[in-house]
């Protein structure tokens, strides 16, 4: 995989914790010579510059797009793109759209923090510290690569300090980029 569309929001009313996390993962995708493309609903400008200041290429979405308005600008990104993967992470992607992005050939990576959904996926990332495989049972299927638990934290490296345990946190998102590289 040699490019990935990072498919997340963030605003005053839902927060900024899935693009956050998904800038450190892009930077850590970017550091293993992966392109990376983030495609956000422009929900404000604030954003929109977070994104472009921390160097990542933006496509702004219209914030009132359907689930499946949704899923078709994130195809045609990635297709625009010539992405091999997206990565999703937000709480309105659903089943549908998951299936969505796999049937249009494209590999799908889920960061996730509540089990609340089937994921059909290659790869899912839930870095909680009580994240277990049981908590997926009947939401992915034996194929799906789950990366659980605090060593894949997708922790900026400004909020660690410099003991093992920080330093330990601070190689998740490059944990994770690794396994992004060999979908």
């Amino acid at each position: 995989m040699k490019r990935v569309v990072i498919r997340a929001d963030g605003s005053e009313y839902i927060g900024m914790g899935h693009v956050m996390r998904c800038l450190t993962l892009a930077g850590e995708l970017e550091k293993a010579g992966v392109g990376v493309l983030f495609l956000s609903r422009n929900h404000s400008a604030g954003v929109a510059r977070i994104i472009s200041d921390a160097g990542v290429a933006l496509i702004s979405l219209p914030p009132a797009l359907s689930p499946a308005e949704d899923l078709d600008a994130a195809v045609r990104a990635a297709r625009s793109f010539k992405a091999g993967a997206v990565i999703c992470d937000g709480y309105f992607f659903d089943e549908a759209y998951f299936r969505g992005i796999r049937a249009a050939g494209l590999k799908l990576a889920v960061i996730d923090d509540r089990a609340d959904r089937p994921m059909p996926a290659d790869l899912v990332i839930n870095e909680n510290v009580d994240a277990t495989v049981a908590m997926y049972s009947g939401l992915v299927g034996p194929e799906v690569k789950l990366l659980l638990g605090s060593k894949y934290s997708l922790v900026r490296k400004e909020f660690l300090d410099r003991r093992d345990i920080a330093q330990a946190a601070c190689e998740g998102a490059g944990r994770v980029a690794e396994e992004l590289k060999r979908l």
